[in-house]
């Protein structure tokens, strides 16, 4: 998973590091952790630390978009989530049709 983060800090962070490949702050099969106190709460003591970047807006869980097969121009949402699909839909075609 490659997250694109909306966060001053974590943003902040993949600039000095260069993209970060992580999963998700909720254990598998679980709902989904939409605030840094959910994530201590279920993964505190498997944990090192948590980044917080102050409250979030947000109160549904990231999209999630399967990129396999975008060498042969096509992409899935597994998770429909904080982006629209419709908004993954009318970016990737944007792209697409610039490498045309």
């Amino acid at each position: 998973m490659i997250r694109v983060p909306d966060h001053t800090v974590t943003a902040h962070l993949c600039t000095i590091t260069g993209p970060l490949a992580i999963t998700s702050a909720n254990p598998s099969g679980e709902s989904d952790s939409t605030h840094h106190d959910m994530v201590v709460n279920r993964l505190g003591s498997k944990l090192q630390g948590v980044l917080c970047d102050g409250e979030s807006n947000e109160v549904v869980a990231s999209t999630v978009v399967n990129c396999l097969k975008i060498d042969e121009g096509t992409i899935s949402i597994v998770r429909e989530g904080c982006v629209p699909a419709a908004k993954i839909w009318q970016i990737f075609e944007m792209v697409k049709n610039s490498m045309l």
